[in-house]
């Protein structure tokens, strides 16, 4: 073990690694400890909760993890254990799977559903967001709430660091960082719980006391709001107006007179409460139940294909119906 290396663990890994991909040195290499990536997703990804950028995500840590279909540590260590704390932290965290060997995303998605990783809240995409200048995988990039790599390197070996760091950045989502004044412990907290529009009435009444930090604030809680407007837009897409209308209107009454997203948070949820919505919502609600079904039995649900067949016949034209006919091709599949 190199002394250079040991001086770099929070950034790079130290042993080979066991597992190479092949596509990694397509990518631009350069990020490292201290660094905040930018990217900006062509897609929305399989569960891509409406994330259109890494900035989208500010406000929680976010664990990039490179992995491959055709990795065993990855199959069988990395993604298991990043599932693991996407369901263990929720909303306070966001896992990003990121494939690098190339493979499809009907493959990946197949892979997931079978492997019982489905239904956690993480986004499995096949572009690669930044690279960290490995030659293996698996390896992970973790951010902190403002976007800043705080550790990455190849994930066998840090494992440990890395558990230890996800869980003081989800206290300081739930908390706030140290340094924040005590003026703003309150407008932190409404807004980690997404009462945006209160936690800024109650930062620009510190403001006013002459509270400094005030407009960066506000700003996160912007984009935390805009961001979950978008998610909101993406989960129509992908077939779920359910779990859409109900977050519309939680989300119209937490943004409730501020400028801009306020007023787009109330046409979206009177759009979804809308007559021409709801052949959108009752498919969506029958194809949230097969998903679960599915997730579940990890693609092995007895005549999930009729059934997924059958929604896309009655729901003809609706965004569940053409997700049951991409799920349909999974179990077809095997």
């Amino acid at each position: 073990m190199r002394p250079s290396h040991l001086a770099a663990l929070a950034a790079l890994a130290l042993a080979a690694p066991v597992y190479f991909a092949d596509a990694l040195e397509t990518a631009p290499v350069g990020t490292s400890v201290g660094d905040t990536p930018t990217y900006s997703f062509r897609s929305a990804g399989l569960d891509g909760g409406g994330v259109k950028s890494l900035a989208d995500l500010r406000g929680k840590p976010v664990l990039v993890d490179f992995w491959g279909v055709k990795c065993p540590p990855c199959v069988g260590f990395a993604v298991p254990k990043g599932v693991e704390m996407q369901r263990k932290y929720g909303d306070d965290l966001q896992v990003i799977f990121v494939e690098s060997q190339g493979h499809t995303a009907e493959q990946v998605e197949r892979l997931a559903y079978q492997r019982g990783w489905m239904g956690s809240n993480a986004i499995w995409t096949l572009e690669r967001p930044f690279d960290v200048g490995l030659n293996g995988i698996p390896h992970f990039a973790l951010l902190d709430c403002d976007g800043k790599i705080i550790l990455q390197g190849y994930s066998q070996e840090l494992h440990s660091q890395l558990e230890e760091l996800v869980a003081q950045q989800v206290a300081l989502v739930q908390k706030g960082p140290k340094d924040l004044p005590k003026e703003l412990k309150g407008a932190w907290k409404a807004s980690s719980k997404g009462e945006y529009a209160a936690a800024i009435q109650e930062a620009r009444a510190a403001e006013a006391k002459g509270v400094a930090g005030v407009p960066a604030f506000v700003q996160r809680v912007e984009s935390m709001a805009n961001a979950r407007l978008r998610r909101i837009e993406w989960l129509i897409e992908d077939g779920r107006a359910d779990l859409a209308a109900d977050d519309a209107q939680a989300l119209a009454k937490a943004t409730q007179g501020l400028e801009g997203i306020g007023e787009k948070a109330t046409e979206l949820a009177a759009r979804l409460a809308s007559a021409e919505m709801k052949a959108e919502i009752e498919a969506a609600k029958q194809l949230g139940k097969l998903k679960d079904a599915l997730v579940a039995d990890k693609l092995d649900s007895k005549g999930m294909d009729k059934k997924l067949a059958k929604l896309a016949e009655k729901h003809t034209g609706t965004h569940a119906a053409r997700r049951a006919q991409q799920l349909m091709s999974l179990v077809a599949a095997g």
